[in-house]
């Protein structure tokens, strides 16, 4: 992981309450859980970044990522689309989408714990959006809409996106649609993430305009997709530090289809509580280490939320038993030794009979206090109701998010050779 100690403690809150305050001088992208309308107290998304490189240079190394990455996206099977997930320094996930004819690229955050789909629009001239691509419809000879239907998403922490609903076709690793999504005129905080736009993957009851549908529900009706599953392939480059260049690991979005060879074993599936749009899911235990803790909750599954984040309590009991842990009281966060990377052990999450299993090792993210050794734990504690499964958790299991009647997730761990494959080569 490639640190940087230009960053101010970010404070993330879900809702009105605080959830933890990070003193990590590291870039930062934790968020609680996914989007909402703009409203406050419903469904809410804390999607933050603190990262801004050098625009020139990053959009230079854009457009030849974006050369490399879709020359081999699309899938060749009709009703599949693949597209490479790129781990962003292990804070959150982007994949290349296409939207337009001809094709405008933006990249976007694959999100599960949001529906909404949203860029922003050639009108918005505030920094935020000048600094990354913006949609020109005026552009594209397949775009349909116009400003008076307004749209506007509000986030946990305050940052929004607003303007208008738009319809064009959208790619996605080769399946194409034509799709509502909003053109963001007005942006609050999203300056400096890395990506350019939201790509909801929740249901069609968390779209912040009602009767708006999900990209799958329209391709699904469509018939443009062979099976209605995303499947999701999350890998991380833990341990890597390097001074010269961004490390990064491929994972992959699928659409369609469901890739046998990335996971151990068989699949196991469980119900989904689809509440809020969200993919909610009944954890019956936690063990550490194997041994069972006797704790439970209705928990999301959140491509969207970069840490585990559980109730008060079974973080203290988790952190209790981890060697070295300890809770920071002016951060408000749990942390673990930073060489924990070098132990044994691990967190598993019952679910529908299985297990799945988060090694200690995974645990460790960026430094909060380097003289004594201390990173930022990746589980981390939250009274708010329900747990958040993130990206700590789907880095180590294979997720599918199948949307069929009734929906289901399956989960099955990742096999250990995919989950160490690093690309070392800067684009």
């Amino acid at each position: 992981m490639k640190l940087d100690t230009t960053f101010l403690a970010c404070c993330i809150s879900l809702g009105a309450s605080s959830l933890m305050v990070l003193s990590t001088a590291a870039p930062t992208r934790l968020s609680a859980f996914s989007a909402s309308a703009l409203s406050e107290g419903e469904k809410i998304s804390i999607p933050i970044v603190k990262h801004a490189g050098i625009l020139a240079r990053q959009n230079a190394k854009d457009e030849r990522e974006v050369k490399s990455l879709l020359a081999g996206t699309n899938s060749t099977e009709t009703g599949v689309g693949s597209v490479t997930a790129i781990d962003y320094e292990d804070i959150l996930y982007y994949g290349w989408v296409q939207i337009g004819t001809p094709a405008q690229r933006f990249k976007m955050d694959f999100d599960t714990g949001s529906s909404d789909i949203w860029v922003p629009g050639s009108n918005c001239v505030e920094i935020t959006c000048l600094v990354h691509r913006r949609f020109n419809p005026s552009a594209s000879s397949t775009f349909q809409g116009n400003q008076s239907a307004t749209w506007g998403i509000l986030y946990g922490d305050n940052s929004t996106a607003s303007g208008y609903l738009g319809s064009d076709i959208i790619n996605v690793g080769g399946i194409s649609v034509q799709q509502t999504f909003g053109l963001a005129i007005n942006e609050v905080d999203f300056g400096e993430s890395p990506f350019d736009g939201m790509f909801g993957l929740g249901f069609g009851s968390g779209e912040s305009v009602a009767g708006v549908q999900t990209f799958l529900e329209t391709a699904v009706a469509a018939n443009a997709v062979a099976q209605s599953v995303v499947s999701i392939y999350l890998p991380a480059a833990r341990f890597m530090v390097w001074p010269t260049q961004e490390w990064k690991v491929r994972g992959e979005y699928l659409f369609g289809a469901i890739n046998s060879t990335l996971y151990e074993g068989n699949l196991t599936y469980v119900p989904v509580n689809t509440t809020n749009g969200w993919w909610g899911v009944q954890v019956d235990d936690v063990l550490v280490n194997g041994q069972s803790q006797g704790r439970n909750s209705t928990s999301i599954v959140d491509t969207g939320t970069s840490l585990i984040f559980l109730d008060t309590a079974t973080a203290s009991i988790i952190h209790s038993q981890i060697p070295g842990s300890s809770f920071d009281v002016l951060g408000q966060q749990w942390t673990v030794p930073c060489n924990l990377t070098q132990t044994t052990g691990s967190i598993s999450f019952s679910m529908g009979g299985s297990a799945f299993q988060v090694p200690f090792q995974d645990l460790v993210y960026e430094p909060v206090n380097l003289l004594q050794g201390q990173c930022l734990s990746g589980v981390q504690g939250s009274d708010n109701g329900f747990w958040i499964l993130g990206d700590t958790f789907i880095n180590n299991n294979y997720c599918v998010f199948d949307y069929s009647t009734p929906p289901k997730l399956g989960f099955a761990p990742l096999k250990t050779m995919v989950n160490q494959t690093v690309d070392h080569s800067p684009f």
